[in-house]
């Protein structure tokens, strides 16, 4: 029986959740990311999509922003980041 120790390996969107929550830390400056989520990856055709889920607070006001990494499958060059903001209700 071989057992794997899950927290050592390192998902493959590891990396691309950190430029996505470094984006939303420039963008928002003043929030804190409090949590976030890999949505999910998209392939299309020579290029993937990588779309994160953000929650931030800003000034005790929570809300969410939904991070697309648009990038090339086999060089991983980012050729566009789009952020968009969800206000929550809370």
């Amino acid at each position: 029986m071989v057992l794997v120790n899950a927290e050592k390996a390192i998902p493959s969107h590891a990396k691309w959740g950190k430029i996505a929550k470094q984006k939303a830390r420039e963008r928002y400056p003043s929030a804190k990311i409090y949590d976030y989520l890999h949505v999910k990856r998209e392939q299309k055709g020579n290029y993937s999509v990588e779309t994160f889920k953000l929650w931030l607070d800003e000034n005790n006001k929570k809300f969410e922003v939904i991070v697309n990494i648009h990038f090339d499958t086999k060089s991983e060059k980012i050729s566009k980041i789009s952020l968009q903001r969800q206000n929550t209700h809370a």
